[in-house]
C-alpha cells in the first residue's frame, strides 16, 4: 500500500506521461540529459524537458538524493515571474528510477551558440550593433527583476542566456541565491560563477558579496557580444578547495590594470588580498583590447559594469537607464532579431532513430510569424565601430614577476 506521497508521486508520473511526448534529445552534460517535448494535445506547444542523472531519495539503493543546487533552483524558480527569467513550468519524479525531471519553455538559441556561429564566420564576425543592444536590454532587465527581488544569480554567461521567440531568458539558477541586508556570509557555498566571468572581489575570496558580482558578468557578456570573444580567458586552477585564482586576476589585471587601494579602498579586507603585494604593475588597456571608441556610449556602459570596486560599479537598474539605450536604434524589447540578417542554426535534435536534425518546423515558423518582407534576423545597424583585424581579446605575453 502506497503511502500518501508515493500515491501523489505516482499521479503526477501519469499525468506528465498522459500530456508530453519526447521528440529528441537536444544536449547532455555532467548534470544529465535535456530533451525536447511537446504537448499531446497540443503539438506545437514545445518544452524543454530536463532530466538529471541522480537520484531521488531511496533506501533501497542508498542514493544519496537530490543535491542542494537543485531544490534551491526548483524553489527560486517558483518564486519568480518575469518575461526575462525562464520559468519551470513543472517538477515531476519518475517513481521507477526515481530521477528529478524540469520542464521548461522550448527556447531555440543560446548566447553561446550564437557567439559560435560568428567565430565560424569570417564574413559575419561579429553580433549586428542593434542585435547587442537588443539583448544586452532584455539581459539587464532580468537582471533589474531579480535583484530588485533580492536574487543573486551567480551564473552568468552565454551559455546559461537563452532566447525564446525572441524574448532573452535568464536560466540555470543552481547557483542562485536569495540574499539579505545586511548581507551574510556566502563563502560555504564555495566557488561560485564560471571563472572567466568572475568578478575580481570573489577570485580575491571575498565571503560578503552583493549582486555586483552579477554586473561583473554582465560587463564580461557585454564585451563578448561586441568582440565575440571572451576577453577575460583566463585558466582555472583545480585541485584544493577553492585555490586561490592568481591566474584570472592576472588575466583580468593585463587588462583592467592592476588595481589601487584607490580604485578600490574596500580590497584590503579580501582574504586574499596579502598575495597582491608583489604583484605586477598593469596598465589600464580596456579601450585597447576592445578596440571600441573610448569616446562612445557603449564603452562608457562596459567600463561602469568592469569598475574594480563594487560599490562604485553600475547597477542593473541605472544601466537601464544609460546614454546607451537612450541613443538610436533604441533597443527592441519584445523581440531582440527584428532588424537582424544573420541566420543562426537552431538546436539540433538527435531523435530516437539516432541522427540529428535541425528544427525546421519551429524555424519556420519562427520566419512566418514576422512577415514576408523582413527575415526573422537580419545582420545591419551603425552605432559601435570595431576594427575587424583580430578583434576582442588578446593574449598578454607577460606573466607576473614574482608569487
Amino acid at each position: 500500500m502506497p503511502t500518501p506521497l508515493q500515491q501523489k508521486v505516482h499521479d503526477n508520473w501519469k499525468k506528465f506521461l498522459s500530456e508530453y511526448t519526447f521528440d529528441g534529445k537536444i544536449g547532455e552534460g555532467a548534470y544529465g540529459v535535456v530533451r525536447k517535448g511537446h504537448k499531446k494535445n497540443q503539438p506545437k506547444k514545445t518544452v524543454a524537458i530536463k532530466q538529471f542523472k541522480f537520484q531521488a531519495p531511496n533506501p533501497q539503493n542508498h542514493s544519496e538524493g537530490i543535491p542542494i543546487t537543485i531544490c534551491r533552483e526548483v524553489n527560486i524558480l517558483r518564486e519568480l515571474n518575469d518575461d526575462n527569467i525562464l520559468k519551470c513550468k513543472e517538477v515531476v519524479i519518475d517513481p521507477h528510477s526515481n530521477a528529478l525531471i524540469m520542464v521548461f519553455p522550448y527556447c531555440e538559441y543560446d548566447l553561446e551558440k550564437m557567439l559560435m556561429a560568428h567565430r565560424e564566420r569570417k564574413d559575419k564576425p561579429h553580433m549586428s550593433d542593434t542585435l547587442v543592444k537588443n539583448i544586452m536590454y532584455q539581459l539587464l532587465k532580468g537582471m533589474e527583476y531579480l535583484h530588485r527581488n533580492w536574487v543573486m544569480h551567480r551564473d552568468l554567461k552565454p551559455a546559461n542566456i537563452l532566447i525564446e521567440k525572441g524574448v532573452v531568458k535568464l536560466a540555470d539558477f543552481g547557483l542562485a541565491r536569495i540574499y539579505q541586508s545586511p548581507h551574510k556570509t556566502l563563502g560555504q557555498d564555495g566557488p561560485v560563477v564560471t571563472i572567466w566571468y568572475r568578478s575580481p572581489e570573489l577570485l580575491l575570496g571575498s565571503k560578503h558579496y552583493t549582486p555586483s558580482v552579477d554586473m561583473w558578468s554582465v560587463g564580461c557578456i557585454f564585451n563578448e557580444l561586441l568582440m565575440t570573444k571572451a576577453m577575460f580567458r583566463g585558466e582555472e586552477l583545480k585541485g584544493e578547495s577553492n585555490p586561490f585564482q592568481y591566474k584570472q586576476l592576472e588575466k583580468i589585471f593585463s587588462i583592467m590594470g592592476t588595481p589601487t587601494l584607490e580604485d578600490w579602498s574596500t580590497m584590503k579586507d579580501c582574504p586574499h588580498y596579502d598575495k597582491l603585494r608583489d604583484w605586477r604593475k598593469y596598465d589600464y588597456r580596456l579601450p585597447e583590447v576592445t578596440r571600441i571608441p573610448d569616446n562612445s556610449r557603449a564603452f562608457d556602459l562596459l567600463r561602469r559594469l568592469l569598475i574594480y570596486d563594487p560599490d562604485k560599479r553600475i547597477t542593473a537598474e541605472e544601466a537601464l537607464k544609460h546614454d546607451y539605450f537612450t541613443e538610436l536604434p533604441h533597443p527592441q524589447t519584445d523581440n531582440v532579431f527584428r532588424g537582424n540578417s544573420f541566420q543562426y542554426a537552431e538546436h539540433q535534435i538527435e531523435t530516437k532513430y539516432g541522427g540529428a536534425q535541425q528544427d525546421q518546423q519551429h524555424h519556420s515558423k519562427s520566419r512566418s510569424q514576422h512577415g514576408d518582407g523582413r527575415k526573422y534576423y537580419q545582420q545591419g545597424g551603425g552605432g559601435v565601430k570595431r576594427s575587424h583585424q583580430g578583434g576582442g581579446h588578446q593574449e598578454h605575453p607577460h606573466k607576473r614577476q614574482k608569487r
